[in-house]
């Protein structure tokens, strides 16, 4: 018996020591793959024959818990928790980290090998860690000042300070500022990338371009994570939560939570009655739409609290100025937005 199964079995850290015949099933299936992929077989007879895998696989990428349980059961092993272990136990926990981190790489390269990374634009395949060729990204225009200090909005000049544009002059909105990574546009003879991407991630239900376009959001926050106390994401009513099968603004603010380190409370706001899609409507439409559509559920969560406000598309405002209207009614100390893309006038 090796050091690190010894010292498991001696303070019973895992319920069951590390079982040998998993490492050996997990080195069969991976032969079987590969032999299936050089020989052009099809990849689901190997899964049919490989249930433990195939449970570990299918678990969807965003639920971390589910994955964990999927692979405890796996490897006959319960995770290491660290605040719950003593000194002693220490070792073999770090050595079934290390174990546990090994499984997971072997299992993202064979998701990388059956589903490989395409650009989210024009589908050409890309390296594990892009989202976007290089031909598609001389498309893509990041949002850089000049900028309205309030909403966020690029003015046409290239050049000169951040100042308030005439709109929040006139009509400021509840929210503090607004910032948005890049530009969301459409209609044009250009392709557009990005939007098109947006469009297939909450019109097609693709949660996996979903995932790359949280990442991207995540990596170019151009915020401070000091400066909040808590995420929240716009809210869907639950007619379209049911239809769609997941909120878009919460895994967008999930992402960018666990990189900024800020809490996400998906339940603090909730939209109180169904509302048509905006994708349709002008302005004023827009505006009456989601009129007093949304409320916060548990004002004493929010109390003194500065929010983020998240959601994909900045396009009038009118969704985030009435969610920010229902956060400050709720005593949040102040609001700010942040948005994957921003609509801008062609």
């Amino acid at each position: 018996m090796s050091l690190p199964q010894r010292v498991l079995f001696t303070h019973r850290l895992p319920q069951i020591p590390l079982q040998q015949k998993a490492v050996q099933g997990l080195v069969c299936f991976l032969v079987e793959l590969i032999f299936a992929v050089l020989t052009g077989r099809m990849i689901e007879p190997v899964l049919e024959g490989h249930e433990q895998v195939r449970a570990v696989i299918q678990v969807p990428i965003h639920e971390r818990g589910a994955q964990d349980k999927s692979l405890e059961k796996f490897l006959h092993v319960k995770f290491y928790r660290p605040q719950q272990r003593q000194t002693s136990a220490r070792i073999a926990g770090s050595c079934l980290d290390g174990y546990i981190r090994q499984v997971r790489k072997t299992l993202a390269a064979v998701l990388a090998l059956l589903y490989p990374q395409r650009c989210l634009g024009c589908k050409v395949l890309v390296g594990p860690e892009e989202s976007f060729c290089a031909a598609c990204r001389r498309f893509i225009r990041p949002i850089e000042s000049p900028l309205c200090q309030r909403c966020g909005a690029p003015f046409a000049t290239f050049s000169g300070p951040d100042h308030l544009c005439g709109r929040c002059q006139a009509h400021p909105p509840a929210f503090r500022r607004a910032r948005a990574w890049a530009c969301y546009q459409s209609g044009q003879d250009s392709p557009q990338p990005l939007s098109e991407a947006i469009q297939h991630f909450k019109y097609h239900r693709s949660l996996c371009t979903g995932k790359s376009l949280a990442r991207l959001g995540a990596a170019h926050f151009p915020l401070e994570s000091r400066d909040y106390d808590l995420i929240v994401p716009v809210p869907l009513h639950p007619e379209r939560l049911r239809w769609r099968g997941f909120n878009q603004s919460l895994i967008l603010s999930r992402a960018i939570g666990r990189a900024q380190k800020i809490a996400v409370d998906p339940f603090l706001l909730e939209r109180t009655r169904p509302t048509v899609p905006q994708t349709q409507l002008n302005e004023t439409e827009r505006r009456t739409n989601v009129r007093g559509a949304f409320a916060v559920v548990a004002p004493e969560r929010l109390k003194g609290k500065r929010v983020l406000l998240v959601d994909d598309v900045y396009t009038s405002g009118a969704t985030v100025e009435e969610c920010a209207k229902a956060l400050s009614r709720g005593d949040a100390e102040e609001v700010d937005v942040f948005t994957l893309a921003r609509a801008v006038a062609h």
